[in-house]
């Protein structure tokens, strides 16, 4: 299962890894990114290479304290702070996490609620969460030994858990409906709201009680019909499969539990 996480993370992110921010070098008249500061251009670190040579490269590079880091998920919003003034900075633990404990993915960095003590005032407005989200992208990638990109998870039950997105009925509501169509069509809002924030994994409600309850509880190995319905309807919405134009912008993201459910 880590070499699974592992291998996603970066099938995912080795295509962005070489087209993030500044410091363009050249070989052979090619544009690349020094991500490990060694002043050459390593397989993981070129475009043009396969998938599979820059993946193994990288592996090659990581000691496993690196390996192990990909895998820890952290409370995202501990790691920025908004003073009386508005002005967003990350916080020193992020850095000190990165360096120390070389974390992968941050969780629910953008939520905003009693449990995370985020408000309207101490939380971020969609602009100012896509330039935090960029501010840690470019902190990963210039001050990490190898550069790698962080992955954002975030809570995404009934909509994207952030301030300024949409809010949706929760589970039980859209399930009432049987309407597994208008679910996708949601899911493709939370996504793309979502993404364009900087998030790439949403949490997502293809299998849950309130969608049992609906339904009776009853199906195969305990999962109702209308659970498996939903959550084989949640995936190709939040990727956008259906409609070629979102696919681009928010390509990257999965509900986990609706693979679950498919």
């Amino acid at each position: 299962m880590r070499k699974q996480k592992i291998w996603l993370f970066l099938v995912f992110f080795l295509p962005v890894i070489s087209v993030c921010g500044d410091g363009v070098y050249k070989k052979s008249g090619k544009g690349f990114r020094d991500l490990n500061k060694n002043g050459k251009l390593d397989p993981y670190e070129n475009p043009a290479e396969s998938v599979e040579v820059r993946l193994q490269d990288l592996l090659r590079q990581m000691t496993l304290e690196e390996k192990v880091g990909q895998l820890v998920h952290t409370l995202g919003w501990n790691y920025y702070e908004k003073d009386e003034n508005g002005q967003v900075r990350l916080t020193d633990l992020f850095r000190s996490d990165l360096k120390n404990r070389y974390i992968g993915c941050f969780w629910a960095t953008l939520r905003a609620d009693p449990w995370t003590r985020k408000t309207l005032r101490t939380g971020l407005t969609p602009r100012e969460a896509a330039e935090m989200t960029n501010a840690m992208q470019r902190y990963a990638r210039d001050s990490t030994r190898l550069g790698i990109p962080l992955f954002l998870a975030e809570e995404c039950q009934h909509g994207h858990m952030a301030i300024g997105t949409t809010v949706f009925p929760t589970a039980i509501g859209r399930a009432s409906t049987w309407n597994t169509e208008l679910e996708e069509r949601v899911a493709e809002i939370v996504a793309l709201e979502a993404r364009l924030q900087g998030g790439h994994i949403g949490y997502g409600p293809g299998c849950c009680p309130g969608i049992a309850l609906v339904s009776g509880g009853r199906g195969i190995r305990g999962r109702s019909f209308l659970e498996w319905e939903y959550g084989k309807c949640l995936c190709p919405g939040v990727a956008g499969r259906k409609r070629g134009e979102w696919r681009k912008c928010y390509s990257h993201v999965e509900t986990l539990h609706g693979l679950r459910g498919a």
